[in-house]
């Protein structure tokens, strides 16, 4: 059990890079075909389908439920999250599970509800709020900064965005700063830091006295929903 949480552990934190490639539904399909092809010879190996004949109805929607609710929707939300949060913030939600594993047993199965089992779902509660607060108090960026369009931080920003477009839009050509628009004096490059580490971009190119172009607007999955875009452009406003 401790080994399989381990392995729980590094594959959500590792597979946050593969989830900003591929992202949710094209993941939880990965998953599923390679958690099927693995399988396969042991289902053909034991001529599991001859079972199926024994199946009750009862049994038949069992089997459902764990393939279609358990293993594709759950993947799929989970991995959603995933793409938008940081990893220790979805898995915080994971300490929820029992809460529902309890309702589900008094809805269902008719059992009672201990005051010791009352307490426990209230604490896990209060530590999932906890872990919740304390990531977005602990997100809240700085300040906003211009750097130049060459710098580490921005290049890694702006090649998570170009990722992101070839992945949403793999028909169409991606629109960004050419070789020109770096060196030009008149671009501004602003990016939002959260505890050091830029998370958030965006960019002003001028076309003319009056005019000018908002490009390379991007913000870091795990930190999207927090106002930084609004930020930024408030700022390449002014």
């Amino acid at each position: 059990m401790l080994a399989s949480t381990v392995t729980w552990a590094v594959y959500t934190v590792l597979g946050r890079a593969t989830l900003r490639t591929l992202g949710s539904r094209r993941a939880t399909a990965a998953a599923m075909l390679f958690g099927w092809a693995m399988l396969a010879p042991f289902f053909v190996w034991v001529a599991g389908w001859q079972e199926y004949t024994a199946l009750s109805s009862t049994g038949a929607l069992a089997i459902a439920f764990l393939g279609i609710g358990c293993s594709g929707l759950g993947y799929l939300f989970w991995y959603a999250a995933l793409e938008r949060l940081e990893a220790s913030q979805v898995a915080a939600f994971l300490y929820a599970e029992p809460l529902f594993t309890l309702w589900a047993a008094v809805a269902f199965l008719g059992e009672s509800v201990a005051s010791s089992t009352i307490l426990g779902g209230v604490l896990v509660l209060v530590g999932v709020a906890a872990v919740q607060t304390t990531r977005e108090r602990q997100s809240d960026p700085r300040g906003i900064v211009a750097v130049s369009p060459g710098s580490p931080e921005a290049c890694e920003l702006i090649a998570e965005l170009d990722a992101e477009l070839y992945v949403r839009y793999p028909a169409l050509p991606v629109h960004g700063l050419s070789a020109s628009d770096v060196l030009d004096p008149d671009t501004i490059f602003l990016v939002a830091r959260v505890d050091g580490t830029a998370v958030a971009c965006g960019a002003l190119r001028r076309l003319g006295p009056d005019t000018s172009e908002v490009k390379r607007m991007y913000v870091r999955p795990a930190f999207r929903g927090r106002g930084l875009a609004r930020r930024i452009l408030a700022e390449l406003e002014e």
